[in-house]
């Protein structure tokens, strides 16, 4: 890493599982740049950092590069609607219906949230 790195976001003092099975990083950073990870390592490295938005992740766990590929994009968009409703009302009466006027355009947006 150079003397100074800029970063659009900084997560720091976090725990990070790196996804290689070989090492826990305690008190790491993770620098995200253009939407990617750019950098990890040891929190004492983050100090080179310079980022526009910076995290503390004290007593959380990072999971960089681990992609959940399972979900549900229309749940997101449906999220609190009708959650006082018995599970079966809730999804016949009100979620299959909504999901029928789904458009292209909001399940995109919906992807982003």
């Amino acid at each position: 890493m150079s003397l100074l790195t800029e970063a659009d976001i900084l997560v720091h003092n976090c725990t990070i599982l790196p996804m290689n099975g070989e090492e826990i990083i305690q008190k790491g950073f993770i620098a995200i740049t253009d939407g990617k990870i750019s950098h990890i390592g040891k929190a004492t490295k983050a100090l080179s950092v310079q980022a526009k938005r910076t995290l503390n992740g004290q007593g959380k766990v990072a999971l960089p590069g681990l992609v959940n590929c399972h979900t549900h994009v229309a749940m997101t968009l449906f999220r609190g609607i009708a959650e006082d409703r018995p599970f079966d009302e809730w999804w016949e009466e009100t979620i299959w219906p909504l999901e029928q006027k789904l458009e292209r355009s909001h399940i995109y947006n919906g992807a982003l949230l």
